[in-house]
């Protein structure tokens, strides 16, 4: 006898609309969350930077430096204060330092450090403040400046102003050599001539020359200049003196013929 099979009805599952997935519309409203703040930090008025505000500065225009940098700013998220420091430090060779700080929601505050002169460099008839560092930072007239000329025998190559041309160490110790003579000595010096890395000629005013080594004990030099001055070179005789040369062991001086 033939039995009669009995099949569970089959019941076809209705698909649930995507617009009802829970998931979907979390990702959809996530999506959206992103832009509206994307378009907020990057778009919005209110955080587009509207007010630069530059301090410290003596020398540089503010209205240079904020010509330079307005093309940079833009939202306060997206500023680069790297890239705008950078920037402005090729630019203006007059400025040693840079600080960049954000003023929330719409201001950006630059604080600049400008370089001081402590002297001149001069070569091919040109001459350049320096700063502390050895920089030269702007082009000067010969003579324009009461600050000692520094030159260099040899240096022929053109500079750009915010190089290096004398190490930081050498310019320091000329610099206090000019400084003890000057109060030590009382003699005002005109000139600085770096012959070699051992060789220093100071010019005075006087047009009288001082030679210096480098390389040996230069405050014992200083003592014997004085001693020299003091005991054997009246300042009577100084116009018509020559030169005085420390650089051996025992004080050599000449007058002029």
């Amino acid at each position: 006898m033939r039995r009669n099979k009995w099949r569970k009805p089959y019941r076809i599952k209705r698909k649930r609309p995507i617009l009802k997935n829970r998931f979907f519309v979390q990702a959809v409203l996530a999506l959206l969350f992103l832009i509206g703040f994307f378009y907020l930090i990057c778009f919005s008025s209110i955080f587009q930077i509207k007010k630069i505000i530059i301090t410290g500065e003596e020398k540089v225009s503010t209205q240079d430096v904020g010509d330079f940098i307005d093309k940079e700013v833009g939202s306060i998220f997206l500023v680069k204060p790297n890239k705008i420091e950078k920037i402005i430090l090729n630019s203006f060779p007059e400025i040693a330092e840079v600080e960049i700080k954000r003023g929330f929601p719409d201001a950006l505050y630059i604080v600049i450090i400008e370089r001081t002169g402590v002297a001149t460099w001069c070569q091919e008839e040109q001459c350049f403040l320096i700063d502390e560092q050895g920089i030269i930072f702007k082009k000067v007239d010969v003579g324009s400046l009461p600050f000692l000329e520094i030159k260099g025998l040899g240096r022929v190559e053109d500079v750009k102003l915010g190089e290096q041309v004398i190490g930081k160490d050498l310019l320091s110790q000329i610099l206090d050599i000019e400084s003890r003579i000057k109060k030590e000595s009382k003699i005002d010096l005109n000139e600085a001539l770096i012959v070699s890395n051992k060789r220093l000629n100071i010019k005075t005013f006087n047009q009288w020359e001082i030679y210096f080594n480098l390389e040996k004990n230069v405050d014992w030099q200083i003592t014997e200049l004085n001693l020299v001055l003091e005991q054997e070179i009246s300042k009577a005789h100084r116009e018509n003196l020559e030169y005085i040369d420390l650089r051996f062991s025992r004080v050599y001086y000449k007058y002029k013929d």
